[in-house]
């Protein structure tokens, strides 16, 4: 994988722990699956002071408590310290997020560790081993919910959003495209502007002309204008496609099949996958939407 391909994953929008029940389900399936994998396996010598390791009531009642613990530490780290803390929602803020929360969520079990013993192994050497056992143990839940999350998003989830609030601050902004030989130009509104699209050594540029969709051919290159047009709210969302912005009605589909329908075009525009991070996240600062997510 290419290193833009990577800054592009970490940079783009993360959906994963977003809302309040995806949150509930992160503290509880990770306080109970770390109770019930401490009592089944009773590893790192949870139960050194039983030479006959059974697993009675108490055990239980103590290894519960830490279950307990960590969920009150996520609770407190989720709903009163995220909200102050985390304000970078993009992949590589969510993952530096989760590091602090294995590493809050270790010391705080480490300290009641050593209180419920009198302070017995109070260590740099013990607190380091805390945190690579704890956040091991932490990962499986984790990464169990990430992928569960993604694949419900995947199957299920459609998204549509609508042009409620559209920002129509500059509407008659002119857009000048030019042919490669410089010479033919055309300049449109963005009112006006639809969409590009390849046509072999062409690009065929849908507009408005009064109350019918017209179309005429330039000669150059999709990737050509791509570049001449980077300034503008004209976006590549396909191979062979480029959108305006301020004609965008509304959004259909999945991060597998997305596809954009515009205002006065019958039928839909495909957006390529490859694109679909960058076509939503530019919708959310063009558009104020109202997003609704329906079973498929």
């Amino acid at each position: 994988m290419k290193a833009s391909s990577i800054r592009s994953w970490l940079n783009s929008e993360a959906h994963y722990f977003s809302g309040k029940k995806e949150l509930w389900w992160f503290i509880i399936l990770t306080g109970v699956f770390m109770t019930l994998f401490l009592i089944y396996f009773q590893p790192y010598g949870v139960n050194n002071y039983d030479p006959n390791e059974t697993i009675d009531l108490e055990f239980v009642i103590a290894i519960s408590l830490f279950g307990l613990v960590t969920m009150l530490t996520l609770i407190f780290n989720e709903f009163l310290m995220r909200p102050l803390f985390l304000k970078n929602t993009t992949r590589k803020g969510m993952l530096l997020w989760l590091c602090w929360s294995l590493l809050l969520m270790s010391t705080v079990i480490y300290f009641f560790y050593n209180y419920l013993g009198n302070w017995h192994d109070m260590s740099w050497k013990s607190y380091l081993e805390f945190i690579w056992n704890i956040s091991v143990l932490g990962i499986f839940p984790v990464g169990g919910l990430m992928i569960y999350f993604h694949m419900r998003s995947l199957k299920s989830n459609l998204y549509e959003i609508t042009s409620l609030q559209r920002d129509t601050s500059n509407p008659d902004k002119l857009v000048l495209i030019t042919a490669e030989n410089e010479k033919d130009k055309i300049a449109l509104t963005l009112r006006h502007l639809l969409y590009l699209e390849s046509e072999d050594n062409y690009v065929a540029i849908h507009f408005m002309e009064g109350d019918q969709v017209k179309k005429r051919l330039v000669r150059s290159t999709l990737k050509r204008l791509e570049q001449e047009l980077s300034e503008t709210k004209i976006f590549r969302c396909h191979r062979s496609f480029m959108i305006n912005l301020f004609q965008v009605d509304k959004v259909e589909g999945n991060q597998h099949k997305l596809k954009v329908k515009l205002k006065s075009i019958e039928g839909t525009i495909p957006v390529s996958k490859n694109y679909v991070s960058t076509v939503l996240t530019e919708l959310d600062a063009q558009i104020s939407p109202t997003i609704v997510k329906e079973q498929a």
